[in-house]
Order: structure tokens, then sequence, then C-alpha cells
């Protein structure tokens, strides 16, 4: 049993995302939506891994062999994809949040320039488009290291082919990012999405969300 203690340490973690303390609704949406996905995801770790055990311990109890394969036939989906389900929705949960975070900072300073939102139409990711968009119209001083931008490329590319194991699609570049990012817990894991790689995700991405919130606030106070 999960004990009571633990349990409040899990619902009392520190917010990975917290604003300036000034109130631009955007910002303030975003940091609610994605303190609560962070809260979620980590006590759903938390509960996996106590779930998992207990199945583990159950299969090498059964002495049957008969009970064992029936057993096992009944769990082996939950120890094979509970994983796999909960970091596949936190991270389409969290690259949507940043998304609209996107599009309603967008809208925003849109309607501060009285101007309208007209995106590059190259094939572009929409989180590029939107941010080439904020710093080339509305001049907003957004800075995005390579490595962060390369950081991003991975997750999105895990995002939309999430899998146990990485498919052969993943160009080689964002296949080693993701070896890099999984390997931040010493989770080494090669093709694999591990734990570490959502804990990675979620940080790389308040570190971009950080970065538009401060050039919005240079930006409003110039044309305030």
């Amino acid at each position: 049993m999960i004990s009571k203690e633990h349990f409040l340490d899990i619902l009392n973690i520190e917010p990975i995302y917290e604003t300036e303390g000034i109130f631009y609704e955007p910002f303030w949406e975003f940091m609610s939506r994605f303190q609560s996905l962070h809260r979620n995801w980590e006590i759903n770790k938390m509960f996996n891994q106590f779930h998992l055990n207990n199945l583990n311990i159950e299969l090498e109890n059964k002495v049957n062999e008969l009970e064992h394969y029936n057993f096992y036939d009944n769990v082996r989906a939950d120890i094979e994809y509970f994983p796999d389900h909960l970091r596949a929705s936190t991270l389409s949960l969290a690259i949507s949040y940043f998304e609209n975070l996107l599009v309603e900072l967008s809208n925003e300073v849109a309607s501060d320039l009285n101007s309208k939102i007209i995106l590059d139409t190259r094939p572009l990711p929409i989180i590029n488009k939107y941010i080439l968009w904020l710093k080339r119209n509305c001049e907003l001083e957004i800075t995005i290291s390579k490595v962060t931008n390369r950081k991003l490329d991975a997750i999105r590319g895990v995002r939309n082919r999430f899998i146990h194991n990485i498919s052969r699609d993943i160009p080689e570049n964002i296949r080693k990012t993701i070896d890099e990012m999984n390997n931040v817990e010493g989770e080494h894991s090669r093709n694999k999405v591990t734990d570490g790689f959502v804990d990675e995700s979620l940080k790389e991405i308040i570190l971009v969300v950080k970065n538009l919130e401060m050039a919005y606030i240079k930006f409003y106070e110039k044309i305030k």
C-alpha cells in the first residue's frame, strides 16, 4: 500500500513552472494546466511503479504452471503498456498545451498591435511557425538555442510516432537526441522512451515558455 506520507509528498511537489506574477492570461492558463499535468505525471509514475512491482512479484509467486500462464495472460498488457500509455499521454498533452499557449499568445500580440497573424507557409512545425511570427513580425526578443530546438524536434518526433521501440522512420539525429534525453536519470535504453525522457521534455518546454514570457513582458512594457 502507498503510504499517506509518500502520497502527500507527491502532492506537494515543487511547481514545474510559475509566472512572473504579472497577469497575462495565456501564461496563467498555461501554468494552471501544465502544473496539473506535471502532478499527474509524478503521481502516476509512482502508482505505475508500485502496481507493476506487485504484478511482477505475483508472477514470481505462481508455482503452478497453468496458474502462472493464466495470470500472466491477464496482466501482461499492463506490464507492457502501462508505462507507455502514461509517457505518451503526458508528452502529447505537454506539446498540446505548449501549442495552445503559442496560439493564445499570438492572438494577444496581434490584438495589441491591431494586426493579423500571418504564418510562414513553409512546411514547418506549428510551434516554429508561431515563434517565427512573434520574432519577425512582432519583434519579441525570443532566443532558443540549437540544443533546445534539437530537443523540441525529438519531443515532437516521439509524440508523433510513439511506440515502445522507436520506429525506424525517425531520423538518426533525432534518435540520438532521444537517447541523450533518456539517459538524464541514468536510464540506458537505446531507442526506447523512458521516464527520464519525459522529465527532460517537460523541463525543455518550460525553458522555452519562460523565454516567451520574459519576451512578452518586455514587449508589453514597450507598447503600453
